[in-house]
């Protein structure tokens, strides 16, 4: 038996390996996103949050690879960004990796993460 695998009685199975670099928490916030060039506009809800990226609900999620603008909505502030949809889980939603965030707007995400961290 390998790290990469978990023993099940006769057989070994494969592990998936965690991916992120940064802990993830749920938050649950409205969330818009514009698709350039098309300008069309998409409300949705995030499950949960990363210094990375995000999940966001959706029944009809992007196509991975998908580059979007976002604007998720929290209580203390917006964060305005670009993300790139990494994964789709059909009719369930899509993961967003974050574009380059601009520094203000990293305020308000590390604000955040420092929120859900401390459990408040």
């Amino acid at each position: 038996m390998t790290a990469a695998t978990a023993r099940t009685s006769e057989f070994e199975v494969p592990v998936a390996r965690e991916r992120r670099r940064t802990p993830r928490f749920a938050f649950s916030e409205t969330t818009e996103i514009v698709v350039p060039p098309t300008r069309e506009t998409v409300l949705a809800r995030t499950s949960d949050i990363s210094g990375g990226g995000c999940y966001v609900d959706l029944q009809n999620p992007l196509p991975e690879g998908t580059f979007i603008r976002m604007t998720i909505s929290g209580d203390c502030g917006s964060l305005v960004t670009e993300g790139r949809v990494v994964y789709i889980q059909q009719r369930i939603g899509m993961g967003v990796a974050f574009q380059p965030i601009a520094e203000s707007q990293n305020r308000v995400l590390n604000s955040w993460l420092a929120s859900l961290e401390r459990g408040s």
